[in-house]
């Protein structure tokens, strides 16, 4: 028979039969009345009732802190409800919950897992919960709510003893119940103690290294929702059925991998797997010279971490476009948003605007997007055909990109959005001081380092941004086409106009200001027929870009560099060309 670890909570009415005999119809209706508020609070922790019977029942939940979560919010729900009752046949529950292993019998669970949680019930005071020792080793730490140990107690027909903790229901706890954690913006990963897969058995350490590094670095990643490592290393030297460590975990995504030392070579191999499908999205295998250990160590983890992020990502955004809008989460408005703007052009963007703006109002208070808002009002204001009033949508840009900030200033995103605002208004030094926060944040986020690494680049910082979006590409070798884009352009501002030439002639599509850069880039040189064909291109789609006739006048305004010199050496350029002047 198949078996899982499951938490059980079990839930029953003190005196039932005493109150059906004294008012049964009243009863049975306020009975009704519980049993509903009850099993929409399981449903909201991630629960289902599988078993009771009368005032009775039964649930299951994969984590034990949902579980303790939902008794508190039902003990406190059902004590500030009124039940047309007379006083003294107030209709109270008790509760018990025991993490154990359970036999499953279609959609039944039966064992001792079930047993203790039934008999720990039996022991809770009216209005009460009681919890074992298992429950309350996973959940102490993790939650508010006090508990006072009673001891090992003997339970009827339960051979061994088991430690019991009773709730401290005070009013003050009650009073205000923590909310689950939002996790719905959030997918879930949890990563698996790496196995040594090394002669010498004393090098798990190193196994153990890679795996605390690859959580550390996940969460760095504010739109994932890292399992912690305590949780994770419980499954240490256990049989890998990632379906029911999903389960238990609560986690969507499961890393494993594992680590072979030999001699002076080292082999590092991960994957990623869909706890609800089974499938494995991603799989990679490093493999390195053992010279420098830390290093190794070091340049690994940030491979892996990278690569995960973004398969999670691109994971979640294809699960999005088949979802049909009436049951999209905040998260996957954003995902599918951020995808509308990678399109760079003005029919994405005003997608983009739209699916922001529903999950805005899914979640208001979504710190990304918001910062997704505001980079389609700044492209509304640069690219000034886009939106009836480009001034007013810089405002507006301005406005999100500081209100996703401040509602989370632990995400390099919204920092990056507004970097990129403070460039635009020519703000230099605090569009750098976000950059560089951004990437404090999160060094391993390849987005934030080719982005950073175009607008330092404007801002003045020489050649040494190229190495920052050369590591992008590195850290995301399915890199979207605009992450080369940024780097031909940091080859421009340092000066290095065959490389910028070369990068941007092998790219299928480019924005128009790319293009007067690309036909000022061949204009110095000396490539004037290629110069003049690109200039001319990119004055054929100005209208549909920005407002009025392209001049040298107009076009200056698009490059918001520190340095002056550098905009008139383009624009003579791209006057040289063909751009009227």
């Amino acid at each position: 028979m198949e078996r899982r670890l499951a938490t059980i909570l079990a839930a029953d009415v003190v005196g039932y039969s005493r109150l059906m005999e004294l008012d049964e119809e009243r009863t049975y209706s306020a009975l009704r009345v519980c049993r509903a508020v009850i099993e929409r609070l399981i449903e909201i922790h991630g629960g289902r009732v599988f078993g009771g019977a009368g005032d009775s029942l039964i649930a299951e939940f994969v984590s034990p802190v949902e579980a303790v979560r939902a008794a508190f919010e039902v003990q406190h729900k059902l004590a500030s409800m009124s039940f047309d009752l007379p006083e003294g046949q107030r209709m109270q529950y008790r509760i018990g919950i025991n993490l154990g292993d359970v036999m499953i019998d279609r959609e039944d669970l039966f064992g001792d897992g079930v047993n203790v949680a039934a008999r720990l019930e039996a022991l809770a005071e009216p209005g009460g919960i009681c919890i074992s020792g298992n429950v309350h080793e996973c959940v102490d730490g993790e939650l508010r709510f006090g508990f006072d140990d009673l001891g090992f107690r003997e339970l009827k027909n339960i051979i061994r003893p088991i430690r019991v903790f009773q709730a401290r229901l005070s009013t003050t706890a009650q009073a205000k119940l923590p909310s689950p954690p939002p996790s719905s913006n959030k997918p879930s990963i949890a990563v698996l103690p790496f196995e040594n897969m090394s002669a010498d058995p004393a090098q798990v350490y190193f196994s153990d290294g890679i795996t605390e590094d690859i959580i550390t670095e996940l969460a760095r990643f504010q739109q994932l929702l890292v399992i912690a490592r305590h949780s994770s290393f419980h499954y240490r030297d256990k049989a890998a059925d990632v379906l029911r460590i999903g389960r238990e975990l609560n986690a969507r995504y499961v890393v494993e991998g594992s680590v072979r030392r030999s001699g002076d070579r080292i082999r590092i191999s991960a994957q990623l797997i869909d706890t609800v499908t089974g499938t494995h999205v991603w799989g990679e295998r490093y493999d390195s010279k053992l010279t420098e250990l830390f290093s190794v160590q070091d340049e690994v983890t940030k491979r892996i971490v990278a690569a995960l992020a973004v398969r999670v990502e691109e994971e979640d955004w294809a699960k999005a476009r088949r979802k049909p809008p009436d049951s999209m989460r905040a998260y996957d408005f954003w995902l599918r948003g951020k995808r509308s703007l990678d399109l760079y052009t003005h029919g994405g963007n005003l997608e983009a605007r739209q699916l922001f703006e529903k999950a805005l109002e899914t979640d208001p208070d979504y710190s990304r997007a918001h910062a997704g808002l505001a980079v389609t009002y700044d492209r509304g204001g640069f690219y000034s055909a886009w939106d009836v009033d480009p001034k007013a949508s810089l405002q507006k840009a301005e406005d999100h990109a500081k209100k996703a900030v401040s509602l989370d200033d632990t995400d390099p995103l919204p920092h990056v959005v507004l970097g990129w605002v403070h460039l635009g208004r020519r703000e230099f030094d605090q569009a750098k001081a976000h950059l560089e926060r951004a990437m404090a944040i999160n060094p391993n986020d390849a987005d934030t380092l080719a982005k950073s690494a175009l607008v330092l680049a404007w801002s003045g910082e020489g050649a040494a941004v190229i190495d920052l979006a050369q590591a992008a590409i590195r850290l995301n070798p399915h890199f979207p086409s605009w992450y080369q884009c940024f780097l031909a352009g940091c080859h421009l501002c340092a000066g290095e106009y065959p490389e910028a030439v070369a990068i941007w002639e092998r790219m299928p599509d480019a924005t128009p200001e790319t293009r007067a850069m690309l036909a000022a880039a061949c204009v110095i040189v000396g490539r004037l027929e290629d110069a003049r064909r690109h200039m001319a291109e990119f004055i054929r789609t100005y209208p549909q870009h920005f407002a009025g006739r392209p001049s040298a006048r107009r076009v200056r305004r698009l490059f918001a560099f520190r340095h002056e010199a550098d905009v008139d050496r383009l624009i003579q350029a791209m006057c040289t060309a063909g751009l009227p002047r």
